[in-house]
């Protein structure tokens, strides 16, 4: 009973810590899109909306049936959006471009948190787009709602409403459980690696190509990548990613931004 009673409690912290991961994604993208500081905190769940409700549903493709659900009144979602597009002068803010901008920060947010997740996992983790929906739907588990609040510069706030698929804990539990019961990491010899030259790459993303296909390429071919442009791209040593980052031009030439760095654990780990 107690070993019940202990799972429950680490997959509870866990679950929180993904809700937190989210808040903090979500401020990055508000940031991002605004130019200004944005607040965002996890609150109690707010009351569900009585009239017309806006949510937007994401999936994780390595969980099947595992969702993220964020969720609150039409009317925030649309003033949320014309807080977005304030500076931008060639898009009309109205409802449908309002509600599109609201889509668009919630995809920065999640595929932050995505990047997140395959860190700590250790696999690639992939999220697709979300979906606008008018209710929530009946199939999502909402025994234990978050809030989360956004609060912009002029000190305006937005109450929404958060439901984390218990899949995404299970899974985040298992994989923390199989690092902590992993082989210590040898480092007395890593002092010897430290004047040998290793090969930097970044890599912005993946396909997979028929060889048909491959054939075919020329001059101008376009190759669609497994990765969305809003997501940070690998900075790889020696084959071993260790760290993520956005692209960024410096001088007329292009570089990369570090946003994470894998931990000395988990990149030392690969050297074994």
């Amino acid at each position: 009973m107690h070993g019940s009673i202990q799972s429950v409690n680490t997959a509870a912290a866990v679950l929180e810590r993904i809700e937190q991961m989210l808040a903090d994604a979500l401020a990055g993208a508000l940031c991002g899109m605004t130019g200004e500081s944005v607040q965002v905190r996890r609150v109690a769940a707010p009351d569900l909306p009585a009239g017309s409700s806006a949510w937007f549903l994401s999936e994780f493709s390595e969980f099947p049936g595992a969702v993220l659900l964020l969720g609150g009144a039409r009317d925030l979602w649309l003033s949320t959006g014309r807080k977005l597009l304030a500076g931008t002068s060639a898009i009309e803010a109205n409802d449908e471009t309002a509600l599109s901008a609201a889509r668009e920060m919630i995809a920065k947010a999640v595929n932050t948190l995505a990047s997140v997740l395959s860190g700590k996992l250790k696999r690639e983790i992939a999220v697709r787009p979300p979906r606008q929906l008018t209710s929530a739907p009946e199939s999502v588990s909402r025994d234990a709602p978050t809030g989360l609040e956004i609060e912009f510069r002029d000190e305006t706030r937005v109450a929404l409403h958060l439901f984390v698929d218990p899949k995404l804990a299970a899974a985040m539990c298992a994989a923390e459980k199989d690092s902590a019961s992993g082989v210590p990491v040898n480092t007395k010899n890593l002092d010897l690696l430290l004047d040998v030259e290793m090969p930097v790459s970044v890599s912005f993303g993946r396909a997979q190509l028929p060889l048909k296909h491959l054939i075919k390429l020329t001059t101008g071919s376009i190759v669609e990548l497994g990765r969305s442009v809003s997501e940070p791209v690998d900075v790889i040593v020696n084959n071993t990613v260790i760290a993520r980052g956005e692209v960024v031009v410096v001088g007329g030439n292009f570089g990369v931004r570090i946003k994470e760095i894998l931990s000395k654990q988990d990149r030392l780990r690969t050297l074994t």
